[in-house]
This record gives C-alpha cells, sequence and structure tokens, in this order.
C-alpha cells in the first residue's frame, strides 16, 4: 500500500474521467423506460456490474443493487491504492457512510418499513460491506441489530454504550439516532488534529456534516408542528455558534428556523430567493453545497485529501443520480421534474 498522494490522485483522477458525463445524462433522461436506461448504462463503466444483474421480474430493485455492488467496488479501490496517512483519512470518511447504514436500519425496524426498502437504501462502504449489511437487514427488531453487531470481532468508530441499546429497546428514534451519530463524530473529531492540512480538511466536511444534521432535524421538527426547545439534541463540533443553535431550538415555526438561517452559510439558498417547497428540496440544496464545497477541493494541493475526498463525494453523488432517474422514470416523473432532482459534477 501507497501513502504518496502524487500516485494515489492520479488513479483517483483516472477513476474520475470515467464519471458520467452531461451527455449521458442528457440521455438517461430521455428513455422511456428502465430496460432503455440500463441498456445504455450496460455502454459506460457500470456495464460489469449490470452485466451480472440477476433476471428478475423486479427491476428496479435488481439495478439498486447492482449501483450497491459499484459503489463498494469504488470505496474498497480507494482504500486498496493508498496506505498510510491518506487510507487513514479515507476511512474516516468511509466510516460516515457505516454510520448512516446503522441509522437507515435502526429507523427502519423502529418503523416498521419493508425489508426490500431499507436494502435498498444502504450503501456498501468500510465496516458494513454487502455481506454484513445484508445480515443486519434481516434482523427481527432493532434490538437485534446492536446485539448483532456486539458479536462481530469488529473495531468500531462508536459505543454501544448501555444508553444507546436501551434508547433502541425503547424504540426511541430520536435519541438512538442522536447517540450514535454524537458517539460517531466525537470519535472522529478527536482522530483528527490540526496539525496536518489534510486533517484539517477531513474535519472541515465532517464538521459541515455536523451542522447540516443540526439544521434538518430542527427543520422537520417545525415542519411536524414541534417546538425544538426541550426535545432536541444538537450534535457537537459542528460550526454553527451557539447563539445560532440557541435561536433554531427557540424557534415556534417552520418560517422562524429558515429566518435563523438566512445570516449563516446555509443561507444562501435562502437568500437568492429559490423556492423551497419542503425540507427535503432545502435538504438537497444543502447537500448541494456540501458537495459543491467538497468538489471545490480538488483546486486545492494535488498531493493532498481534497481530490479523493472530492471523488468520493461525485461518486456517491453520480450513483445517488441514477437512483433518482430509475425510480423518476419507473414511477412517470416528467424529464424537467427528474432533472431538477439530479445534481451533475465533473
Amino acid at each position: 500500500m501507497i501513502d504518496d498522494y502524487g500516485y494515489i490522485n492520479a488513479r483517483i483522477r483516472g477513476m474520475k474521467s470515467r464519471l458520467l458525463d452531461e451527455r449521458i445524462y442528457n440521455e438517461l433522461l430521455n428513455q422511456p423506460d428502465l430496460d432503455s436506461v440500463i441498456t445504455i448504462l450496460k455502454n459506460t463503466p457500470y456495464g460489469g456490474v449490470l452485466a451480472r444483474m440477476p433476471q428478475t421480474e423486479n427491476l428496479i430493485d435488481a439495478f439498486i443493487q447492482a449501483l450497491r455492488e459499484d459503489l463498494e467496488n469504488t470505496f474498497q479501490k480507494i482504500l486498496k491504492i493508498s496506505g498510510g496517512e491518506p487510507q487513514r483519512l479515507f476511512k474516516i470518511l468511509l466510516m460516515r457512510y457505516d454510520i448512516e447504514n446503522l441509522l437507515i436500519l435502526i429507523r427502519g425496524k423502529i418503523q416498521r418499513i419493508p425489508e426490500r426498502e431499507i436494502k435498498n437504501s444502504l450503501v456498501p462502504a468500510f465496516i458494513f460491506d454487502r455481506a454484513r449489511l445484508n445480515e443486519l437487514v434481516t434482523a427481527k427488531d432493532a434490538s437485534e441489530i446492536i446485539d448483532t453487531i456486539a458479536t462481530w470481532s469488529v473495531k468500531l468508530p462508536l459505543s454501544i454504550s448501555r444508553e444507546l441499546v436501551r434508547a433502541v429497546r425503547d424504540r426511541n428514534l430520536h435519541l438512538s439516532e442522536y447517540l450514535i451519530e454524537e458517539s460517531f463524530y466525537s470519535w472522529a473529531i478527536d482522530e483528527l488534529s490540526d496539525k496536518s492540512e489534510n486533517e484539517r480538511i477531513v474535519k472541515s466536511i465532517l464538521q459541515r456534516l455536523i451542522d447540516v444534521r443540526n439544521i434538518i432535524a430542527t427543520l422537520i421538527m417545525l415542519k411536524d408542528g414541534i417546538k425544538p426547545l426541550g426535545r432536541i439534541h444538537y450534535l457537537s463540533h459542528g460550526t454553527l455558534s451557539k447563539r445560532v443553535l440557541t435561536a433554531l431550538e427557540n424557534a415556534e415555526t417552520l418560517e422562524q428556523g429558515y429566518e435563523v438561517l438566512k445570516d449563516t452559510p446555509y443561507g444562501r439558498v435562502l437568500r437568492e430567493g429559490r423556492k423551497i417547497d419542503s425540507i427535503t428540496d432545502y435538504e438537497r440544496h444543502l447537500e448541494k453545497l456540501e458537495v459543491e464545497s467538497v468538489i471545490n477541493l480538488k483546486r486545492g494541493d494535488p498531493l493532498g485529501i481534497g481530490i479523493g475526498a472530492s471523488f468520493i463525494f461525485a461518486k456517491e453523488s453520480e450513483v445517488t443520480n441514477l437512483r433518482i432517474i430509475a425510480y423518476g422514470i419507473s414511477f412517470g416523473l416528467s424529464k424537467p421534474e427528474i432533472r431538477d432532482k439530479i445534481v451533475i459534477y465533473q
């Protein structure tokens, strides 16, 4: 394994050159059905995983599973070509997907979401590969998921505390999600110092992700008519000031929540006067800003972590785009409706 950023970034640039471009997206959006979309994608870097798709009547599930396999292969390749500091930092970034997978599993079991829907939302990354995710998704309830993970001989980037076990058993979803994310982000921030510019970049990425989580959690409560004061747990280590978080917590309406955010970096969408139809819409715009900020890291040090970090987000964004196109076409959305939901980065 190599810890030379020059070599690693050269390999990653080669991987980046295989991302889909605007022409392919336009071609995909003009297709009448998912079969046609898959036919086009078989002539792209996705051809290998699509060729291995099983023959099934449930084409969309098979397609989503193929995308999962491709994303897992990409993440594993990044780890395989790197060593030393680069690999350690890539692992920290990829562990975020492990945590998101755990949240999806816990949320799915508590809310009794069908297994196929849970499975289609999972992204094999580092610790939770496809085999482990397939085992966890069949658990009878959220408690069994925690119990199963506790039996694995793997080093987790979070603590399976008694408080978490109790919250899961009590089906307290909000507290369970908070404890999982707080444990992970506290661990990750502690792993990163300010001595290295590369560590500062990864730390900055994680801090922005913390901010987005805190914002969306508040807005969802307000949308549901729940006043956050005394009911919300904010993750530590984000960049939003205590004053802003206090103002968010004291908001009593969704409009007040948006007003608090207008004077923060996350209010750019609101200041531009862009129409926000839903929390999901706003979250999508926040994610776009986040991805843009990471993608812009490629303009930084050619011998640093920025190029690899930006590729991870760009690849994830591409797979998300293909999922949106697949579901959009399958459920009869118009081309403009689908196009408005995807984000293309080159």
